[in-house]
């Protein structure tokens, strides 16, 4: 392959790379600026898949690969050299990671350099590292602590306080390893066809799992609207509601901060009156276009949550709230450079307000549902347990595994579900791994 062939996908990478680990820019929005600085109007689906699968492993593992690049270096890494580190680091994620030839690699870093003013008199260099790097790489990064290289002190530090220090570098290793697909289909009778037809795996939940990554939307079933991609984690909040004794057909239900959807479309194929709530009428648009794929229908509202007033209150009422999403590591390792601890404290007082909002919307004897896919106690049980000091009027629900299809062991001892990235369905269980999540059921006295 030449270097020309290679360049854009590349390109794609280093400059979404720069975005996410020099400015903090998410990856829902760096990808798509970088490829459309790209100049290139019709980018093929693959060099697209390329282009995530380098940035996505080079953000999983940047501390490591940096230090690895730099172990050739006497000096580090050139100062105000433009693009030089993050073509390095992404080349070395190709070569250690993603295996991919060694001379396609370096052939196309070293134009990376040539091409950047910055750069370019460091294209010897870069050919030179690469080179030795492609060679005896393997085993100096297999020396190397992904935790203490790759995942922020703060994240281990409280997550050492919250679980231990054993279960906080499981949680670590878990969260920089690449998370398989998981799909919803919309008929949980369906499970077992769709499975078979996509060579997946059936988990206890009724969710699939898929191996590796995938082109998602040239599956068998997307285009049909038979299912839905959404992490076997991020199902359980919603079947808790459902599961709910006043959730039965028919209830109105409330999801607020809907958006892109999974949930709502949960709660309608569940066969409940439902409206989704979130602000941002951009996100709206994303989960009204889910639910006409999958042939789904809920009501839509457009608005904040802290200043919407319903016109009647609701059986059920899910928040899924913003928080830091530390639990989600592995789809989104983004967030290993663009989360910050005052992040987290701003967080927690944004779900506070919304947690009190949500329960003003709850009849009496209704059931809200919190969760977040977040690590962090102060925005789960923290969050709940000032919460019920607060609102006496509600009571907490013990959740029901069984009913779940999940482990007893992933019920805390107040009855919620908290769920760790390395956790496994059972000991021996095929490919484990599932998104952190913390969810309480609350359910209002009835006066």
């Amino acid at each position: 392959m030449t270097a020309a062939a290679g360049l854009t996908p590349r390109a794609i990478a280093v400059e979404a790379f720069r975005a996410i680990t020099d400015r903090r820019e998410p990856l829902d929005a760096a990808f798509p600026d970088a490829i459309a600085k790209s100049g290139e109007t019709d980018i093929p689906a693959r060099d697209r898949a390329l282009a995530r699968l380098i940035l996505l492993a080079g953000l999983r593992r940047a501390g490591s690969l940096t230090a690895l690049v730099e172990s050739y270096l006497e000096t580090g890494i050139p100062p105000k050299s433009g693009p030089l580190r993050a073509i390095l680091v992404l080349a070395a994620a190709q070569l250690i990671l993603i295996r991919a030839p060694a001379h396609a690699v370096i052939n196309v870093a070293v134009t990376q350099c040539q091409k950047h003013p910055r750069a370019r008199r460091f294209s010897k260099l870069s050919n030179a590292v690469l080179r030795r790097l492609s060679e005896t790489g393997d085993e100096r990064f297999a020396a190397l602590d992904a935790c203490e290289h790759d995942i922020p002190a703060w994240f281990l530090d409280r997550w050492t306080a919250a679980y231990g220090a054993e279960t906080a570098r499981a949680i670590a290793t878990a969260s920089l390893a690449p998370a398989d697909l998981d799909i919803t289909p919309k008929s949980l009778e369906r499970a077992e066809e769709i499975a078979s037809a996509l060579s997946a795996t059936v988990l206890p939940t009724g969710s699939l799992r898929l191996a590796g990554s995938h082109d998602i939307a040239a599956l068998d079933g997307f285009q049909d609207g038979a299912w839905w991609v959404q992490d076997v984690a991020a199902t359980l909040p919603a079947r808790i509601l459902i599961n709910a004794g006043n959730a039965a057909a028919g209830a109105r239900t409330l999801d607020v901060c809907a958006a892109p959807g999974g949930k709502t479309m949960q709660l309608a194929a569940a066969g409940l009156d439902v409206t989704a709530l979130d602000r941002s009428a951009k996100r709206l648009v994303v989960l009204q276009s889910n639910l006409d794929r999958v042939g789904l229908t809920a009501s839509i509202a457009t608005a904040d949550a802290r200043t919407w007033e319903p016109e009647t209150l609701f059986d059920g009422v899910l928040l899924d709230a913003p928080c830091s999403a530390t639990g989600t590591l592995r789809r989104h390792p983004d967030i290993l450079h663009v989360r910050t601890q005052d992040d987290v404290r701003g967080l927690v007082a944004l779900q506070a307000e919304l947690l009190a909002r949500s329960a003003r919307f709850v009849r009496a004897g209704g059931t809200l549902v919190y969760c977040t896919c977040s690590l962090e106690t102060d925005e789960g049980p923290d969050q709940v347990a000032a919460f019920l000091e607060a609102h006496p009027e509600f009571e907490t629900v013990a959740i029901d595994a069984a009913a779940l299809g999940v482990p007893a062991d992933w019920m805390t001892t107040d009855g919620a579900l908290r769920t760790l990235p390395h956790f496994a369905f059972a000991a021996d269980a095929p490919m484990p791994g599932i998104d952190g999540f913390y969810a309480a059921a609350l359910r209002k006295r009835s006066i």
